[in-house]
C-alpha cells in the first residue's frame, strides 16, 4: 500500500514552481519602473526639440506677417495703426495697447492666423484657430513678446518678438528650451538666445532686456508681455 506523502513533502514539491513564480514577478516589476523611468528621459529632449522647433517657425511666420502689415500700413502694429486698422475691417476684435495679444491681433485683423503666435511652450496653449471678436488671440494663446516701436530703418539686429515668457510675468522662460529663447530679429533671422536664471536677456555690449531697463546697442525698447 502507497503511503501518503507527509505535509512537510507536498510543500518542499511546490517551494520551486512557487520561488520562479515570485521572480517572473519581481522582474516584471523591475522592468515596468526602469521603463518608466527611461521612456519619459528619453521623449522630453524630442518632445522639447520640436516645441522649440514650432517656436523658430512660427516666429519666422510673424514676421512675414509683420512685413506684409508694413506694407499696408507704413509702419509695424503701434498704438498709431490702431485706428486704421479698426477701420479696415467690421470685425469686432478687440485691440488696444497694454499686452502684445493686444498688437498682434492688428495682425490677424491683416489677415494672420493666430495659430503662429504660439510659443511652443506647455505655460500656453495651442491658438484654436477662432478670430471672431473676443475669440482672436485669447488670454494664454499668445507666449511672445513684442517690442513696440521697431522701424524698418533700425538696426537689423534689433529683437521684434521674443518667446516663451512665463505667463503672468515680465521674464522669459528658463525651462522651456534649457535657458533658451527664441528672438527674432528685425531682418527676418530667428536665433535661440541664452537668458540668465533670472529669465532675462543679457547679452552684454549693451544688449539687454531686463523688465527693469530693456534696451538693445543703447536704444530703450517698450516691451508688451502676454496676457
Amino acid at each position: 500500500m502507497d503511503i501518503p506523502d507527509s505535509p512537510e513533502d507536498n510543500r518542499s514539491a511546490k517551494a520551486p514552481t512557487e520561488f520562479r513564480w515570485w521572480r517572473v514577478l519581481l522582474g516584471v516589476f523591475l522592468f515596468w519602473m526602469l521603463w518608466l523611468g527611461f521612456v519619459p528621459c528619453q521623449l522630453t529632449p524630442k518632445v522639447s526639440m520640436r516645441n522649440q522647433k514650432d517656436a523658430v517657425n512660427n516666429a519666422r511666420e510673424v514676421h512675414k506677417e509683420l512685413w506684409s502689415f508694413m506694407e499696408m500700413h507704413g509702419r509695424f502694429p503701434s498704438p498709431e495703426t490702431i485706428e486704421e486698422v479698426r477701420k479696415s475691417t467690421d470685425n469686432s476684435i478687440p485691440l488696444g495697447t497694454v499686452s502684445s495679444n493686444d498688437y498682434l491681433r492688428q495682425l490677424v485683423v491683416n489677415g494672420a492666423d493666430e495659430r503662429i503666435f504660439y510659443s511652443g511652450s506647455k505655460r500656453f496653449r495651442r491658438p484654436d484657430g477662432r478670430v471672431n471678436g473676443q475669440y482672436a488671440l485669447e488670454k494664454g494663446e499668445c507666449g511672445f513678446a513684442y517690442v513696440v516701436g521697431i522701424q524698418a530703418s533700425d538696426d537689423l539686429s534689433m529683437p521684434v518678438l521674443i518667446g516663451p515668457v512665463i505667463p503672468g510675468e515680465k521674464r522669459f522662460d528658463s525651462d522651456a528650451f534649457n535657458r533658451k529663447v527664441a528672438l527674432l530679429r528685425l531682418d527676418g533671422s530667428v536665433v535661440m538666445t541664452v537668458i540668465n536664471i533670472h529669465g532675462h536677456i543679457a547679452l552684454g555690449g549693451g544688449k539687454s532686456i531686463d523688465p527693469a531697463n530693456p534696451q538693445w546697442n543703447g536704444k530703450p525698447l517698450t516691451i508688451a508681455w502676454p496676457e
